[in-house]
């Protein structure tokens, strides 16, 4: 099992990785990233890479492995000695309950962090982009804020000018000697110090001098959040439940279809012919088809129903092929 599984194992991970890589990197066309923000990012989807991987790589490697060992008559010798099929199917057993057990962890606790850390991530790279306020150039903006510096050293800036108006032709104008960028709880937030602050409006102007004064950029106050796990699940939409119920359903995949696992496996290579791979392939799809159109109308119910009818017709199906011949 083991080297049927690894090698599998890698080749999907490796083929699903560059897919979400050049999914990644796609980001770089909006927002300036380096190679560190695209291997943070790369890291908060592990999870998600596993979860899809682990379920299909188990099931076809245990099929497999036992195709392998039929088709090399091993399978008829431990028969012969009498080595029973459900011997076999508690071995498999004891693997499929672990990965489970794995892919429900990642799948309703580990997932829904690393997806909000990463939507968190891309949204205050986005924000930062949007600061990208370069030095004697007009027309730059923070905020509703169109902005003017003079000097700037990273994101710190000198002799800075900001020139705010709205529909009630209302002015707004700030100069400023020193101001400096800052990430406040998820909130770009520009630091002014000593300068002085005009309130235009028809022919009255307002001033008012000041040591430190702070814009926040409102644009992201809606974009950083963080959820609970049980808000994140119970509290938002049907969206989830249905996210959740998919989750549960394809974290027991491997599970419930132990006795498919002995019928697609275990053969008599001399009398039978070997549809194992046209069997692994229709289980597969059929049973990621129902998981969404189960979920999709059930919902959580659908993770009692589903698996309890999976587990019928695996069972019918070792029953006729496999345990009244071997």
């Amino acid at each position: 099992f083991n080297t049927i599984f690894f090698p599998i194992f890698f080749v999907l991970y490796f083929i699903a990785s560059i897919i979400f890589l050049i999914k990644i990197s796609s980001l770089t066309a909006i927002i300036q990233m380096s190679f560190y923000d695209l291997f943070i990012i790369y890291l908060l989807i592990i999870p998600k890479l596993l979860f899809y991987i682990l379920p299909i790589c188990s099931f076809v490697s245990a099929v497999v492995s036992l195709t392998k060992l039929s088709n090399d008559n091993e399978l008829i010798v431990l028969f012969s000695l009498g080595i029973s099929p459900l011997f076999i199917k508690n071995l498999y057993l004891k693997i499929f309950l672990l990965i489970s057990i794995l892919l429900l962890f990642i799948s309703i606790i580990i997932n829904p962090l690393s997806e909000q850390k990463q939507k968190n991530y891309i949204n205050l790279k986005k924000a930062e982009a949007s600061l990208n306020i370069k030095s004697s150039q007009f027309g730059q903006k923070f905020g509703d804020w169109f902005v003017f510096v003079n000097s700037k050293d990273e994101m710190k800036f000198g002799d800075i000018v900001l020139f705010s108006k709205d529909e009630k032709e209302k002015s707004s104008l700030v100069i400023s000697k020193n101001a400096n960028v800052s990430n406040e709880n998820g909130v770009l937030t520009l630091a002014l110090e000593n300068g002085k602050a005009f309130n235009i409006q028809h022919e009255k102007i307002s001033q008012i001098d000041f040591e430190k004064m702070k814009i926040k950029d409102p644009m992201n106050l809606s974009n950083i959040k963080y959820e609970e796990l049980l808000s994140y699940w119970f509290e938002g939409n049907s969206k989830r439940i249905k996210e959740l119920s998919i989750n549960i359903l394809i974290s027991i995949f491997p599970l419930i279809s132990i006795y498919f696992v002995l019928s697609f496996g275990i053969l008599n290579p001399r009398y039978q012919k070997n549809y194992s791979y046209l069997y692994l392939l229709l289980s597969v799809v059929i049973y990621y088809i129902l998981a969404m159109l189960f979920s999709s109308k059930l919902f959580l119910i659908s993770t009692l129903l589903l698996p309890t009818m999976w587990i019928f017709i695996s069972y019918y199906s070792y029953k006729k092929l496999i345990k009244y011949r071997f």
